[in-house]
């Protein structure tokens, strides 16, 4: 089957091998933020935890958190998507038929409920990224917004508007949690960094102490489990078995 719905020039080849994969990544190295965030909303009593992801290209990282949630942490999730271009719609709509894909400003959509925003890879394109989140979080206040963007870009790829660094980030309202790490589908230079940051509206999250919890659980989710061991009994033994 060929698909053509895309507006310069890229197929269904490239898209399977080369974009969607790059997508796959990004959204697993923000899933922990996600699942404890999904978490932190059904504590609250809610059954479903409804996601919107803002920019979602191909479809693909939006519908493995779908899928993840759902089928791996057993948090029943409701995700949809929403582009402002409809260049990937019917490559979604073919290679992920559950995920709801939606094309336009997300300004100019009514959404019943959205507890968790999600916007991978796509605030570096925005113009003024801080008026950006200001309005998300006015739009939805009672939501926690997950952010995931190239950090300290030195010399901005085509499309992108906005290098993240410190003064950026001190003018962020709400901000909760922010970490940087490496991310082997963003290798610009041998230095790059990508930022993952949490912003919250102003209805949620109201006490010092559950603000202070919830990012505990994100620094859990992203220490090392085996880190034990390293220098070990076991960890020697192993090493001297692989040398054989």
């Amino acid at each position: 089957m060929i698909f053509k719905p895309f507006a310069e020039g890229f197929g269904l080849e490239w898209v399977d091998n080369t974009f969607a994969p790059q997508s796959l990544v990004f959204y697993s190295q923000i899933l922990p933020i996600i699942y404890q965030s999904s978490l932190y909303i059904r504590s609250k009593g809610k059954e479903v935890v409804n996601i919107l992801d803002i920019g979602s290209a191909s479809g693909a990282g939006p519908n493995l958190m779908n899928n993840v949630l759902n089928n791996l942490s057993g948090i029943k999730t409701n995700v949809t998507a929403i582009d402002i271009e409809e260049r990937f719609l019917t490559y979604s709509k073919n290679r992920f038929p559950s995920l709801q894909y939606l094309i336009g400003d997300v300004f100019q959509h009514d959404f019943p409920s959205v507890d968790i925003l999600t916007i991978s890879h796509t605030l570096e394109h925005v113009e003024n990224p801080i008026a950006f989140i200001d309005e998300l979080r006015k739009k939805f206040p009672k939501t926690i917004q997950i952010y995931y963007v190239p950090w300290k870009e030195k010399e901005l790829i085509p499309d992108h508007k906005t290098s993240f660094d410190e003064k950026i980030m001190m003018k962020i309202q709400g901000l909760l949690y922010a970490k940087i790490f490496r991310s082997i589908c963003w290798r610009t230079e041998n230095t790059s960094q990508v930022l993952a940051f949490v912003v919250i509206g102003n209805e949620v999250l109201n006490k010092k102490s559950e603000k202070k919890r919830l990012c505990r659980k994100f620094e859990d989710e992203f220490s090392s489990k085996t880190a034990f061991f390293a220098g070990s009994k076991i960890s020697r033994r192993l090493n001297l078995e692989f040398r054989k």
